[in-house]
Protein backbone atom coordinates (compact mmCIF):
# COMPACT_ATOMS: atom_id res chain seq x y z
CA UNK A 1 0.00 0.00 0.00
CA UNK A 2 1.13 3.27 -0.88
CA UNK A 3 2.30 5.62 1.85
CA UNK A 4 0.08 8.81 2.22
CA UNK A 5 -0.21 11.57 4.60
CA UNK A 6 -3.69 9.98 5.98
CA UNK A 7 -2.16 6.73 6.85
CA UNK A 8 0.92 8.35 9.35
CA UNK A 9 0.04 9.89 12.55
CA UNK A 10 0.54 13.52 13.07
CA UNK A 11 2.98 14.72 15.18
CA UNK A 12 2.54 17.19 17.79
CA UNK A 13 3.31 21.11 17.15
CA UNK A 14 6.55 22.24 17.75
CA UNK A 15 5.79 24.63 20.43
CA UNK A 16 4.01 21.94 22.37
CA UNK A 17 7.00 19.70 21.89
CA UNK A 18 9.13 22.47 23.47
CA UNK A 19 6.88 23.14 26.27
CA UNK A 20 6.68 19.70 27.23
CA UNK A 21 10.23 20.06 27.23
CA UNK A 22 10.80 22.36 29.60
CA UNK A 23 8.10 20.78 31.78
CA UNK A 24 10.81 18.06 31.75
CA UNK A 25 13.44 20.03 32.38
CA UNK A 26 12.35 20.44 35.90
CA UNK A 27 13.03 16.65 36.61
CA UNK A 28 16.43 16.85 36.40
CA UNK A 29 18.62 18.23 39.15
CA UNK A 30 21.29 18.73 37.04
CA UNK A 31 18.72 20.75 34.75
CA UNK A 32 17.97 22.53 37.66
CA UNK A 33 21.38 23.82 38.39
CA UNK A 34 22.25 24.37 34.97
CA UNK A 35 19.60 26.53 34.50
CA UNK A 36 20.10 28.61 38.02
CA UNK A 37 23.55 29.53 36.74
CA UNK A 38 22.55 30.42 33.63
CA UNK A 39 19.75 32.28 34.43
CA UNK A 40 21.87 34.27 37.51
CA UNK A 41 24.18 35.66 35.16
CA UNK A 42 21.34 36.28 32.57
CA UNK A 43 19.73 38.39 35.60
CA UNK A 44 22.95 40.03 36.36
CA UNK A 45 23.38 41.49 32.70
CA UNK A 46 19.96 42.08 32.86
CA UNK A 47 19.95 44.35 35.40
CA UNK A 48 23.42 45.82 35.72
CA UNK A 49 22.55 49.41 34.37
CA UNK A 50 19.83 49.19 37.40
CA UNK A 51 22.35 48.71 40.18
CA UNK A 52 24.21 51.00 38.70
CA UNK A 53 22.16 54.13 39.08
CA UNK A 54 20.85 52.58 42.27
CA UNK A 55 24.20 52.86 43.86
CA UNK A 56 24.58 49.16 44.54
CA UNK A 57 27.29 48.88 42.10
CA UNK A 58 30.26 51.04 40.93
CA UNK A 59 30.96 52.31 37.53
CA UNK A 60 33.36 49.47 36.18
CA UNK A 61 35.99 51.86 34.37
CA UNK A 62 36.14 54.14 36.80
CA UNK A 63 38.73 53.77 39.09
CA UNK A 64 39.40 55.37 42.62
CA UNK A 65 43.21 56.35 43.95
CA UNK A 66 44.41 54.76 47.01
CA UNK A 67 42.12 51.88 46.64
CA UNK A 68 44.53 49.42 44.15
CA UNK A 69 43.78 45.86 44.57
CA UNK A 70 42.00 46.06 48.17
CA UNK A 71 40.44 43.37 49.73
CA UNK A 72 36.80 42.23 49.62
CA UNK A 73 34.63 44.34 51.48
CA UNK A 74 36.74 47.45 51.92
CA UNK A 75 34.45 50.67 51.97
CA UNK A 76 35.05 53.82 50.13
CA UNK A 77 35.51 56.93 51.41
CA UNK A 78 35.39 60.37 49.73
CA UNK A 79 35.61 64.11 49.85
CA UNK A 80 32.22 65.40 49.75
CA UNK A 81 33.25 67.29 46.46
CA UNK A 82 34.89 64.25 44.73
CA UNK A 83 32.91 63.46 41.48
CA UNK A 84 31.55 59.53 41.99
CA UNK A 85 30.44 57.90 38.07
CA UNK A 86 26.54 56.75 38.31
CA UNK A 87 26.52 55.79 34.79
CA UNK A 88 28.38 56.02 31.41
CA UNK A 89 26.95 59.74 31.27
CA UNK A 90 25.84 61.38 35.11
CA UNK A 91 28.05 62.31 37.85
CA UNK A 92 27.48 62.95 41.31
CA UNK A 93 29.12 64.49 44.40
CA UNK A 94 30.39 61.66 46.92
CA UNK A 95 28.47 63.98 49.37
CA UNK A 96 24.91 63.69 47.61
CA UNK A 97 25.02 59.92 47.94
CA UNK A 98 27.37 58.95 50.59
CA UNK A 99 27.00 59.01 54.14
CA UNK A 100 29.01 61.79 56.22
CA UNK A 101 31.64 59.68 58.54
CA UNK A 102 32.37 61.39 62.31
CA UNK A 103 35.03 61.67 64.22
CA UNK A 104 33.45 59.65 67.01
CA UNK A 105 32.35 56.91 63.96
CA UNK A 106 36.23 57.50 62.34
CA UNK A 107 37.75 56.49 66.08
CA UNK A 108 35.07 53.34 66.57
CA UNK A 109 35.92 51.99 63.06
CA UNK A 110 39.51 52.00 64.29
CA UNK A 111 38.89 50.54 67.73
CA UNK A 112 38.98 53.88 70.06
CA UNK A 113 36.97 55.73 72.13
CA UNK A 114 37.15 58.97 71.01
CA UNK A 115 38.81 60.86 68.30
CA UNK A 116 41.64 62.48 70.51
CA UNK A 117 42.66 59.14 71.31
CA UNK A 118 43.10 57.93 67.80
CA UNK A 119 44.85 60.97 67.11
CA UNK A 120 47.23 60.55 70.27
CA UNK A 121 47.43 56.85 69.32
CA UNK A 122 48.79 57.97 65.95
CA UNK A 123 51.66 59.95 67.61
CA UNK A 124 52.55 57.64 69.14
CA UNK A 125 53.57 55.15 66.60
CA UNK A 126 54.77 58.04 64.56
CA UNK A 127 57.52 58.63 67.38
CA UNK A 128 58.33 55.22 67.97
CA UNK A 129 58.93 54.51 64.20
CA UNK A 130 61.22 57.20 63.83
CA UNK A 131 63.13 56.18 67.45
CA UNK A 132 63.41 52.83 65.82
CA UNK A 133 64.66 54.27 62.77
CA UNK A 134 67.69 56.32 64.50
CA UNK A 135 68.31 52.75 66.70
CA UNK A 136 68.88 51.30 63.74
CA UNK A 137 71.07 53.71 62.54
CA UNK A 138 73.26 53.86 65.33
CA UNK A 139 73.26 50.39 64.93
CA UNK A 140 74.41 50.49 61.73
CA UNK A 141 77.67 51.89 62.63
CA UNK A 142 78.30 49.74 65.48
CA UNK A 143 77.92 46.62 63.28
CA UNK A 144 80.76 48.35 61.29
CA UNK A 145 83.10 49.38 64.05
CA UNK A 146 83.25 45.58 65.71
CA UNK A 147 82.88 43.92 62.62
CA UNK A 148 86.22 42.93 62.24
CA UNK A 149 87.28 43.15 65.83
CA UNK A 150 84.53 41.03 67.71
CA UNK A 151 82.39 39.00 64.75
CA UNK A 152 80.32 37.54 67.50
CA UNK A 153 79.23 40.98 68.87
CA UNK A 154 78.47 42.09 64.90
CA UNK A 155 75.99 39.07 64.86
CA UNK A 156 74.33 39.77 68.20
CA UNK A 157 73.73 43.44 66.92
CA UNK A 158 72.59 42.60 63.29
CA UNK A 159 70.16 40.42 64.92
CA UNK A 160 68.94 43.27 67.49
CA UNK A 161 69.23 45.54 63.77
CA UNK A 162 66.55 42.69 62.49
CA UNK A 163 64.24 42.72 65.17
CA UNK A 164 63.77 46.22 65.17
CA UNK A 165 63.27 46.06 61.51
CA UNK A 166 60.34 43.83 62.15
CA UNK A 167 58.60 45.05 64.89
CA UNK A 168 58.91 48.90 62.71
CA UNK A 169 57.31 47.30 59.65
CA UNK A 170 54.19 45.90 62.11
CA UNK A 171 53.95 49.54 63.72
CA UNK A 172 53.97 50.99 60.17
CA UNK A 173 51.21 48.50 58.44
CA UNK A 174 49.25 49.28 61.71
CA UNK A 175 49.91 53.39 61.41
CA UNK A 176 48.69 53.35 57.83
CA UNK A 177 45.80 51.37 58.92
CA UNK A 178 44.83 54.09 61.75
CA UNK A 179 46.02 57.38 59.29
CA UNK A 180 43.37 55.81 57.46
CA UNK A 181 40.72 55.61 59.97
CA UNK A 182 41.78 59.15 61.07
CA UNK A 183 41.51 61.01 57.55
CA UNK A 184 38.04 59.25 57.19
CA UNK A 185 36.45 61.96 59.85
CA UNK A 186 34.73 64.19 57.57
CA UNK A 187 34.02 62.51 54.43
CA UNK A 188 32.03 60.27 53.05
CA UNK A 189 30.90 56.77 52.97
CA UNK A 190 30.36 56.01 49.16
CA UNK A 191 29.72 52.28 49.34
CA UNK A 192 31.73 48.95 49.65
CA UNK A 193 33.43 46.69 47.15
CA UNK A 194 32.23 43.65 47.72
CA UNK A 195 34.33 41.45 45.87
CA UNK A 196 37.39 44.04 46.30
CA UNK A 197 39.23 46.13 43.12
CA UNK A 198 41.52 44.82 40.74
CA UNK A 199 44.96 46.54 39.91
CA UNK A 200 43.35 49.86 38.12
CA UNK A 201 41.42 50.42 41.68
CA UNK A 202 38.12 49.41 39.95
CA UNK A 203 35.28 47.63 41.33
CA UNK A 204 35.43 44.20 40.46
CA UNK A 205 32.00 42.90 41.22
CA UNK A 206 30.51 45.54 38.71
CA UNK A 207 33.33 44.27 36.11
CA UNK A 208 31.99 41.04 36.69
CA UNK A 209 28.44 41.89 36.06
CA UNK A 210 28.81 44.05 32.90
CA UNK A 211 31.30 41.53 31.76
CA UNK A 212 28.46 38.95 31.88
CA UNK A 213 26.47 41.43 29.86
CA UNK A 214 29.05 41.24 27.50
CA UNK A 215 29.62 37.23 27.24
CA UNK A 216 26.10 36.76 26.89
CA UNK A 217 25.06 39.07 23.78
CA UNK A 218 28.13 37.64 22.01
CA UNK A 219 28.48 34.25 23.06
CA UNK A 220 24.56 33.39 21.79
CA UNK A 221 25.07 36.00 18.78
CA UNK A 222 28.25 34.39 17.55
CA UNK A 223 25.92 30.78 18.01
CA UNK A 224 22.84 32.14 16.34
CA UNK A 225 24.67 33.43 13.35
CA UNK A 226 27.03 30.17 13.17
CA UNK A 227 23.83 27.71 13.34
CA UNK A 228 22.32 29.88 10.31
CA UNK A 229 25.16 29.14 7.82
CA UNK A 230 25.94 25.23 9.57
CA UNK A 231 22.32 23.75 9.34
CA UNK A 232 21.19 25.22 5.81
CA UNK A 233 24.58 23.65 4.66
CA UNK A 234 23.91 20.21 6.58
CA UNK A 235 19.98 20.05 5.97
CA UNK A 236 21.20 20.45 1.88
CA UNK A 237 24.03 18.20 2.47
CA UNK A 238 21.96 15.04 4.19
CA UNK A 239 18.94 15.80 2.03
CA UNK A 240 20.52 15.82 -1.37
CA UNK A 241 23.83 14.33 -1.22
CA UNK A 242 25.90 13.87 -4.39
CA UNK A 243 28.38 15.96 -5.27
CA UNK A 244 26.98 18.83 -3.01
CA UNK A 245 27.27 16.45 0.13
CA UNK A 246 31.20 15.67 -1.34
CA UNK A 247 31.60 19.39 -1.45
CA UNK A 248 30.29 21.01 1.72
CA UNK A 249 31.62 18.26 3.38
CA UNK A 250 35.30 18.76 1.59
CA UNK A 251 34.86 22.30 2.59
CA UNK A 252 34.25 21.40 6.24
CA UNK A 253 36.87 18.79 6.51
CA UNK A 254 39.42 21.03 5.34
CA UNK A 255 38.20 23.73 8.00
CA UNK A 256 38.20 21.51 10.59
CA UNK A 257 41.70 20.02 10.46
CA UNK A 258 42.10 23.34 11.69
CA UNK A 259 42.93 23.71 15.44
CA UNK A 260 39.78 26.07 16.77
CA UNK A 261 42.12 28.02 18.97
CA UNK A 262 44.75 28.57 16.49
CA UNK A 263 41.75 29.34 14.00
CA UNK A 264 40.48 32.31 16.25
CA UNK A 265 43.47 33.63 17.41
CA UNK A 266 44.82 33.84 13.59
CA UNK A 267 41.12 35.52 12.56
CA UNK A 268 40.91 37.76 15.50
CA UNK A 269 44.64 39.06 14.29
CA UNK A 270 43.78 39.36 10.70
CA UNK A 271 40.66 41.40 10.98
CA UNK A 272 41.36 43.11 14.45
CA UNK A 273 39.84 42.44 17.79
CA UNK A 274 35.77 43.35 18.44
CA UNK A 275 32.64 42.05 19.14
CA UNK A 276 31.91 41.54 15.79
CA UNK A 277 34.46 40.60 14.96
CA UNK A 278 34.26 37.50 17.28
CA UNK A 279 31.12 36.62 16.26
CA UNK A 280 32.48 36.19 12.48
CA UNK A 281 35.35 34.23 13.97
CA UNK A 282 33.14 31.91 15.88
CA UNK A 283 30.78 31.56 12.66
CA UNK A 284 33.53 30.60 10.31
CA UNK A 285 35.00 28.20 12.72
CA UNK A 286 31.96 26.66 14.26
CA UNK A 287 29.81 26.71 11.03
CA UNK A 288 31.78 23.42 9.87
CA UNK A 289 31.01 21.35 12.88
CA UNK A 290 27.44 22.24 13.26
CA UNK A 291 26.85 21.31 9.48
CA UNK A 292 27.99 17.76 10.12
CA UNK A 293 26.33 16.93 12.99
CA UNK A 294 22.80 18.01 11.09
CA UNK A 295 23.91 16.56 7.54
CA UNK A 296 24.18 13.35 9.96
CA UNK A 297 21.02 13.68 11.17
CA UNK A 298 19.21 14.70 7.90
CA UNK A 299 21.19 11.35 6.27
CA UNK A 300 18.74 9.10 9.00
CA UNK A 301 16.03 11.34 8.73
CA UNK A 302 15.48 11.52 4.72
CA UNK A 303 14.37 7.54 4.66
CA UNK A 304 11.45 8.10 7.38
CA UNK A 305 7.94 7.38 6.06
CA UNK A 306 6.97 11.28 6.78
CA UNK A 307 9.42 12.22 4.91
CA UNK A 308 8.46 10.01 1.39
CA UNK A 309 4.72 11.35 2.56
CA UNK A 310 5.75 14.91 2.21
CA UNK A 311 7.69 13.74 -1.32
CA UNK A 312 5.17 12.00 -2.49
CA UNK A 313 2.34 14.95 -1.60
CA UNK A 314 5.05 17.22 -3.63
CA UNK A 315 6.10 19.76 -0.89
CA UNK A 316 8.97 21.46 -2.09
CA UNK A 317 12.40 20.76 -0.69
CA UNK A 318 12.73 23.98 1.41
CA UNK A 319 9.71 22.59 3.12
CA UNK A 320 10.54 19.39 3.57
CA UNK A 321 14.30 20.55 4.92
CA UNK A 322 12.95 22.96 7.70
CA UNK A 323 9.37 22.14 8.21
CA UNK A 324 9.77 18.15 7.95
CA UNK A 325 13.41 17.35 9.05
CA UNK A 326 14.88 20.54 10.99
CA UNK A 327 11.98 20.17 13.78
CA UNK A 328 12.44 16.51 14.38
CA UNK A 329 16.26 16.53 14.62
CA UNK A 330 15.65 19.54 17.54
CA UNK A 331 17.02 17.52 20.23
CA UNK A 332 20.83 16.69 19.10
CA UNK A 333 20.77 20.19 17.82
CA UNK A 334 19.79 21.75 20.89
CA UNK A 335 22.20 20.06 23.00
CA UNK A 336 25.12 20.85 21.01
CA UNK A 337 23.81 24.47 20.87
CA UNK A 338 24.06 24.55 24.96
CA UNK A 339 27.67 22.66 24.24
CA UNK A 340 28.55 25.48 21.61
CA UNK A 341 27.33 28.15 24.32
CA UNK A 342 29.50 27.15 26.72
CA UNK A 343 33.14 26.28 24.21
CA UNK A 344 32.40 30.12 23.17
CA UNK A 345 31.75 31.70 26.44
CA UNK A 346 35.64 29.82 26.91
CA UNK A 347 37.00 31.45 23.73
CA UNK A 348 35.92 34.93 24.40
CA UNK A 349 37.50 34.36 27.34
CA UNK A 350 40.79 33.00 26.23
CA UNK A 351 40.91 35.18 22.98
CA UNK A 352 40.63 38.27 26.00
CA UNK A 353 43.45 36.76 28.03
CA UNK A 354 45.55 36.71 25.00
CA UNK A 355 44.47 40.68 24.40
CA UNK A 356 42.68 39.53 21.37
CA UNK A 357 39.33 40.21 22.60
CA UNK A 358 36.21 43.16 23.38
CA UNK A 359 38.30 46.35 23.24
CA UNK A 360 39.18 47.89 26.51
CA UNK A 361 37.79 49.49 28.69
CA UNK A 362 34.67 47.49 28.46
CA UNK A 363 35.04 45.02 30.81
CA UNK A 364 36.55 41.01 29.79
CA UNK A 365 36.40 38.39 31.94
CA UNK A 366 39.43 36.95 30.26
CA UNK A 367 41.27 40.43 30.32
CA UNK A 368 40.35 40.92 34.08
CA UNK A 369 42.45 37.59 34.74
CA UNK A 370 45.18 38.31 32.30
CA UNK A 371 45.34 41.73 33.83
CA UNK A 372 45.05 40.12 37.96
CA UNK A 373 48.01 37.59 36.93
CA UNK A 374 50.43 40.33 38.29
CA UNK A 375 49.07 40.65 41.48
CA UNK A 376 47.72 37.47 41.95
CA UNK A 377 49.85 37.02 45.33
CA UNK A 378 48.99 39.92 46.77
CA UNK A 379 45.45 40.42 46.00
CA UNK A 380 44.12 36.47 44.83
CA UNK A 381 40.56 37.55 44.88
CA UNK A 382 41.35 39.27 42.15
CA UNK A 383 41.89 36.46 39.88
CA UNK A 384 40.05 34.19 42.08
CA UNK A 385 36.55 35.69 41.49
CA UNK A 386 36.65 36.30 37.57
CA UNK A 387 37.65 32.47 37.19
CA UNK A 388 34.66 31.18 39.32
CA UNK A 389 32.66 33.51 37.00
CA UNK A 390 33.84 31.99 33.81
CA UNK A 391 33.67 28.66 35.05
CA UNK A 392 30.45 28.89 36.69
CA UNK A 393 28.76 30.13 33.23
CA UNK A 394 30.91 27.32 31.35
CA UNK A 395 28.87 24.84 33.75
CA UNK A 396 25.72 26.00 33.47
CA UNK A 397 25.76 25.73 29.96
CA UNK A 398 27.11 22.14 30.19
CA UNK A 399 24.89 21.10 32.70
CA UNK A 400 22.05 22.27 30.67
CA UNK A 401 23.24 20.71 27.27
CA UNK A 402 23.55 16.82 29.86
CA UNK A 403 19.26 17.74 31.03
CA UNK A 404 18.45 18.36 27.49
CA UNK A 405 19.98 15.69 26.42
CA UNK A 406 18.08 13.05 28.19
CA UNK A 407 14.75 14.91 28.15
CA UNK A 408 15.34 14.63 23.91
CA UNK A 409 15.67 10.53 24.61
CA UNK A 410 12.61 10.44 26.00
CA UNK A 411 10.98 12.30 23.64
Amino acid sequence: MAVTADTLPKPAPFYQRMFRAVLLLRESWIGMIGAALVAFWVLMAVVCDLLLATGVLFHPNTGFAGYVAVPPGTTLVMAGDEPVRVSDFVERDASEIGTLISEQEAAEDAGFESYGALTQRVGELEARIEAIREERRDLKGAIRDVRDSDPAEAERLSQQRSDLGDESDELEARLEFLEQQASAAGKYAVGTFLLGTDKASRDILSRLIFGARQVLIYAPLAIVCAYLVGIPMGLWAGYRGGWIDSVLSYISNVILSFPPVVLYVVIITVIGPSGLNIVLAVTFASAPGIMRIVRSLALDLRTREYIMAAETRGESVARILFVEILPNARGPIIVDAMLRLGYTVITIGVLGFLGLGLPPPDPDWGKMISEARQIAQQAPHAIIFPCLALSSLVLGFNLLADALREISLRD
